[in-house]
């Protein structure tokens, strides 16, 4: 009964604005455009935002485990790629931590 600007969005836009937000995330921390790591940061982010939201389809009033289940995928895909592919896994895991901790991507883009 609502206006259509007040209508949430269908379920599948969240294939493309969820890997677009992780892209311009990506940017706003001095990522370079064409870097091998843009692929892997978008990678961690886009699987951390999915456990976040299959964990919160489950787990109910418990915004604590959900979040731990986030930040486990997080830890566990940045902890493989640094053994496997001899990269740095704070640089490619930050993209992946600012979506499951929104407030402080507002933060840290005041600052810089």
């Amino acid at each position: 009964d609502f206006a259509w600007y007040l209508q949430p969005f269908p379920f599948y836009t969240q294939f493309i604005i969820v890997p677009l937000f992780s892209i311009l995330s990506s940017l706003a921390n001095l990522q370079p455009w064409r870097n091998s790591d843009m692929v892997v940061m978008v990678v961690i982010s886009c699987a951390s935002y999915a456990a976040n939201k299959a964990a919160n389809h489950f787990i109910f009033n418990r915004s604590d485990v959900v979040s731990a289940i986030g930040a486990f995928v997080v830890g566990v895909l940045g902890n493989v790629y640094s053994r496997k592919f001899s990269g740095t896994a704070f640089t490619s895991m930050v993209t992946g931590v600012l979506f499951l901790v929104p407030v402080s991507y507002v933060y840290i883009g005041w600052r810089m």
